[in-house]
């Protein structure tokens, strides 16, 4: 029998999306690390707003972010790595 007070710390995360999960910076210190196309002037702010939706709109518009992400962790197991350490 599982006591009260310990079932808050029972769950276990069975699915995630890798790619769902990775941060900003990392995302935008391995697109930098590998050359990739940034939008607008490179910054990380610029980045980070392009990563961002803010109004609801069609699916595309909402998967559009990931062509700046998935390019940098794709096939890149050190990558891959990085991302499921900080998640």
């Amino acid at each position: 029998m599982i006591l009260p007070t310990l079932k808050i710390y029972c769950y276990v995360e069975l699915h995630v999306h890798l790619d769902g999960t990775i941060t900003h910076k990392t995302a935008w210190e391995l697109v930098r690390a590998k050359q990739l196309p940034l939008p607008g002037n490179g910054t990380y702010e610029d980045f980070s707003k392009a990563l961002l939706i803010t109004e609801p709109d069609t699916l595309q518009h909402f998967l559009s972010p990931y062509k700046y992400i998935t390019p940098a962790y794709a096939g890149d197991m050190a990558a891959n790595e990085r991302i499921a350490y900080e998640y």
